[in-house]
């Protein structure tokens, strides 16, 4: 396997969360070249990670203008991939994935799945360890059954020096102190119906600071 290619082309968590994929596939094809083709504006969580070699932005001209969006198709049949892994499964990566001509490609099954791919895995309901639903179905695109219960590989932010630097003068700034547990939260949702009620949240977010004195 010489070049792959995945798709996702959602909001920052769900390109996080398909990070996973590429660390997976560089285990097991270390020689490989991993591009990841996602939204613009989700390029800081992928920028520095070690197991994506190039980025390939789908911006909102590819998504506007069918011009530009035939243009992209273009690119990728150019790029000859080997294997194209489709985490996003919807129109526009289902013709990327197409049109691609990679010798493998792979994506959920749906009623219409055999047209675009060569491979498609389900979903499922289960739940094998604490990475959930979200994580462990991106896996399966990638590893088997028994593979997915055993795996331990989880999203990760890889932050340069110099970040890692910024973050911790902001904390002295403002008197956070470095000795007790920190924990981030992001309280809002994509949408008000992905968000949880605030006073609901509030209420969260004293039982973690009471449980872990963070």
């Amino acid at each position: 396997m010489k070049k792959i290619l995945l798709i996702q082309q959602k909001m920052i968590g769900d390109v996080l969360a398909s990070t996973v994929i590429c660390e997976v596939l560089r285990k097991q094809f270390p020689l490989a070249t991993i591009h990841y083709m996602i939204h613009s504006n989700t390029k800081p969580v992928v920028q520095g990670n070690p197991f994506v070699d190039t980025i390939l932005e789908f911006t909102p001209e590819h998504k506007k203008s069918k011009k530009a969006f035939r243009k992209l198709i273009k690119q990728v049949k150019s790029e000859q991939f080997d294997w194209v892994i489709d985490a996003y499964a919807k129109t526009e990566s289902n013709l990327i994935s197409r049109f691609s001509r990679a010798q493998k490609r792979t994506s959920y099954h749906k009623w219409y799945s055999s047209f675009y791919y060569t491979d498609t895995v389900q979903r499922r309901p289960v739940v094998y360890t604490q990475a959930g639903n979200a994580i462990e179905d991106r896996l399966r695109l990638v590893l088997s059954e028994e593979e997915v219960k055993k795996s331990k590989v989880r999203p990760r932010i890889f932050l340069s020096e110099k970040e890692k630097m910024n973050a911790k003068k902001f904390l002295n700034d403002h008197n956070i102190s470095l000795n007790k547990p920190l924990i981030m939260l992001g309280i809002l949702g994509s949408a008000s119906n992905k968000s949880l009620p605030l006073p609901y949240m509030a209420q969260v977010i004293d039982t973690i600071a009471e449980k872990t004195n963070g």
